[in-house]
């Protein structure tokens, strides 16, 4: 019978947690700036997006997130900066250039009370 040491497990595990990481760095954060250059025409942001905060600075699994409080628009109408929030309740500015949206939405407390009444 085989018995591992404590040691052992603890870098076993090391092992599949960096794994784990690199494999989200290179398959979905790089899929998700595809996706989104893709759907760019049709594909809106509204206040609430959960956004990837793009930094050149800093490594890919390693940027911020925030999430969209204001749209701001330019003087033709079109939405090209926001004010994020971050998690640790900074208001930014950003061009919609420098973030990349998740597939996630904050609760809101009108998307909360429209469900409510639908039940």
């Amino acid at each position: 019978m085989w018995c591992a040491t404590l040691t052992e497990l603890d870098k076993t595990r090391r092992k599949y947690v960096n794994d784990l990481c690199s494999r989200f760095a290179e398959d979905y954060l790089r899929q998700l700036a595809n996706f989104n250059a893709k759907e760019k025409c049709g594909k809106k942001i509204r206040l609430g997006d959960v956004v990837v905060i793009h930094d050149d600075n800093t490594k890919r699994l390693m940027w911020k997130v925030g999430v969209v409080k204001e749209l701001i628009p330019s003087k033709e109408g079109l939405i090209r900066s926001v004010i994020l929030k971050t998690p640790h309740g900074n208001l930014i500015n950003r061009a919609i250039q420098s973030f990349h949206p998740l597939e996630l939405r904050e609760d809101q407390d009108e998307d909360l009370e429209t469900a409510g009444q639908e039940l």
